[in-house]
């Protein structure tokens, strides 16, 4: 599906030193894999999935994201947080398992400022939508920066707090 939407495929692991067991595995479902810390150019870009297992630059490749899809949150592992894809304006798609992050996720979807899928087929259906669709990506952008801009300058607020005596 991701190859046939002409879509580059990129793969974010938690921890760089995964970098062999994503690859395996990737490698398995018929992609070449082209890892960022030995960059080449791939033979088909149709078939090249980019791992980029590397330290530090997850905020540079989030903002050349068309679509940003929270891996951990497929096999039931608690998500990963998504506000720095919100941030950089970018929408956001994830599995059933966000456990970690359910007051936020809840309040997205809500709002349409994000997409929960439940299966590959959801997955597969939304990531398409998406895909095709700017005005969509657009308003999921909209909906989910006001979802997290509630809490713009919560620090200093609490900073506040903590300078009144008690």
């Amino acid at each position: 599906m991701v190859r046939e939407a002409g879509a580059l495929f990129a793969v974010v692991p938690r921890h760089a030193e995964r970098r062999g067991e994503v690859r395996a595995d990737l490698e398995k479902e018929g992609f070449e894999v082209v890892l960022r810390s030995a960059f080449r150019p791939p033979v088909d870009p149709s078939q090249a999935c980019l791992v980029i297992d590397s330290t530090g630059e997850l905020r540079d490749w989030t903002a050349h994201a068309t679509v940003v899809v929270i891996g951990k949150s497929i096999l039931g592992t608690g998500g990963q947080n998504p506000a720095e894809a919100i941030i950089a304006r970018r929408p956001v798609l994830f599995g059933p398992h966000m456990e970690n992050f359910e007051p936020l996720v809840t309040s997205l979807v809500a709002s349409g400022g994000a997409i929960r899928f439940r299966d590959a087929a959801e997955f597969e259906s939304s990531l398409e939508r998406m895909l095709a669709d700017p005005a969509l990506r657009a308003k999921t952008c909209d909906a989910a920066a006001e979802v997290v801009h509630v809490h713009d300058g919560a620090t200093g607020r609490i900073l506040d707090l903590l300078q009144k005596p008690l």
